[in-house]
């Protein structure tokens, strides 16, 4: 069951970013193999930063439920939050040797940014569909994804070796364009820093090859922003009206005016609110606060929001006394949370296929600290 396990980690990993049938098979055979290897080997952590993240999927489904009378219609707007939640769980519980990690999921997600770049330009500039380079439902989301993929691939630099080595720089290089052509400012902006942070505080390699590969990114930011006008466009909207501040304004209202500020206005509730007294010649409803921690407060209350900053702070607590800071999963985790933290002050980052891959990312590097500690 292992290997069934393994092999549809592969697949899913390869066609996360993609509309098929091939993601949802590959997601139930990886979610059917990793609870039947959780039963048998009774792996499972009843600790107390699962129960924390299962209190806040529960909390949300409260919340809702409060406010909507429809059973039906609160599961469905939950869904993507508990499958995020189940893949954090089984990949926590089923723990993988570093070669695993590296041949079925680092890889396959490798080679899957570079298809994804050209499937990207194919859209652009075959079926001239110029303002949707992208595979998911919103441009910022597929920027959010390619980002977190960066900031897992990254630290595997340091212990591969040939052939696999270069197959990971050709899809951090490919990740690099695929996050200029999506031109989302904020995933732009979190790139950079990420690889600050990882070339300047981690890594090891030498001088000449930090200043090679930041002058490749500031050369490849020029070159697509002079060949490709959408980015131009972004950047120059930095000095247009920020739309966001007045979303935010209409949120706080709403939940300020709900008077129940332990629970919120209701899972989901947010696409209810009128924006037009706040925002003139836009849309009157919009789904999203464009502010994860603020989206949560809004929708789920002073609780919601204390057992998710809980979440986090107990993942930050697991490896800050960690000894070993030159180990990988260390970094990765450091780069993972950095990103989540970045991307979800302009977006709602715990959806569809990016809040996935962050949260199964974190459970498998929390595994391997863990596993190595246990080990000590």
């Amino acid at each position: 069951m292992k290997n069934v396990f393994l092999y549809s980690s592969a697949l899913l990993f390869f066609s996360l970013p993609y509309h098929t049938a091939v993601k949802y098979i590959a997601m139930v055979l990886v979610f059917l193999s990793g609870v039947f290897i959780i039963i048998k080997e009774k792996s499972f952590k009843m600790d107390l930063l699962n129960l924390i993240l299962l209190g806040f999927g529960i909390e949300t489904l409260i919340s809702g439920l409060l406010y909507t009378n429809e059973l039906k219609r609160v599961l469905y707007a939950q869904k993507d939050l508990w499958i995020i939640i189940s893949g954090f769980l089984i990949y926590r519980s089923v723990y993988l040797n570093k070669d695993d990690i590296l041949k079925f999921i680092v890889l396959p997600l490798a080679v899957s940014s570079i298809v994804l770049f050209f499937c990207g330009l194919y859209k652009y500039y075959i079926l001239h569909d110029h303002g949707r380079y992208h595979l998911f439902a919103n441009v910022n989301r597929s920027a959010i994804y390619s980002v977190i993929s960066l900031s897992f691939i990254l630290p595997f630099l340091e212990i591969v070796e040939n052939k696999i080595k270069y197959i990971l720089l050709t899809g951090i290089f490919f990740i690099v364009l695929t996050i200029e052509f999506l031109a989302s400012r904020n995933a732009i902006i979190t790139m950079f820093i990420i690889f600050m942070i990882y070339f300047f505080i981690f890594s090891n390699i030498s001088r000449k090859s930090k200043i090679l590969i930041t002058g490749f990114l500031g050369i490849s930011f020029v070159m697509v922003s002079i060949y490709y006008g959408m980015l131009v466009n972004k950047i120059e909207h930095f000095t247009h009206i920020p739309y966001r501040f007045s979303i935010w304004k209409a949120g706080l209202y709403s939940y300020l005016n709900s008077e129940n500020f332990f629970l919120g206005i209701g899972t989901n509730n947010f696409k209810s609110i009128d924006l037009t007294p706040y925002i003139s010649n836009w849309h009157t409803h919009i789904t999203s606060v464009h502010n994860l921690f603020f989206e949560i407060l809004v929708e789920n209350g002073i609780l919601g929001l204390g057992l998710y900053l809980t979440f986090l702070i107990l993942i930050i607590m697991k490896f800050k006394n960690y000894k070993s800071k030159e180990n990988i999963f260390f970094k990765s985790i450091i780069l993972l949370l950095t990103t989540h933290f970045l991307t979800s002050l302009t977006e709602t980052t715990l959806i569809k296929e990016h809040g996935l891959l962050l949260f199964i990312f974190l459970a498998i590097s929390l595994s391997q600290l863990e596993f190595r500690r246990e080990k000590l």
